[in-house]
């Protein structure tokens, strides 16, 4: 396993619930994880029909009663890549938290994180190679749509 994609931590704050800020009832499962020198937020954002799961299976994970025993809770933060986003959380006794499994658990047509990071990376590369592709056209245009004014100074 590559360094920093699993580390201790302690969750410092603990957020179930409707977001503040939603207006259109996105509910959220926001904690504060951190470790030695780092910090970094971890959050499930779904649909109020499903919070409830969420919840419960992150208490049952953490065999709490009441999301407020999370704050202090030692845990290991799990990252699918060195310094990405916190994928899951694992309790000191082993149990996990998964994000994308959990989400996949309520919707199996979610696809797992290796397949959405693929997707993503794909995406970039796609939008590079047009970006490119402009840039060279650009490029090769430059001279004759180029007004140097510096050669116009005296005309």
């Amino acid at each position: 396993m590559s360094n920093n994609t699993r580390e201790e931590a302690t969750i410092t704050r603990a957020y179930l619930g409707r977001h503040p800020a939603s207006e259109r009832g996105c509910t959220v499962v926001d904690l504060m994880c951190e470790g030695d020198g780092w910090g970094q937020g971890f959050c499930v954002i779904t649909g109020e029909q499903h919070l409830a799961s969420a919840r419960q299976t992150i208490l049952n994970t953490f065999q709490i009663i009441d999301e407020k025993e999370l704050v202090g809770k030692k845990c290991f933060v799990l990252r699918n890549l060195p310094y990405g986003s916190i994928e899951g959380l694992e309790t000191e006794s082993g149990k996990r938290f998964l994000r994308s499994a959990w989400a996949r658990s309520i919707n199996p047509q979610i696809k797992t994180a290796i397949e959405q990071k693929r997707e993503s990376l794909e995406a970039s590369i796609r939008s590079h190679l047009d970006t490119a592709h402009r840039l060279q056209q650009e490029l090769n245009n430059l001279s004759s749509n180029f007004v140097d004014w510096e050669d116009h100074a005296n005309n």
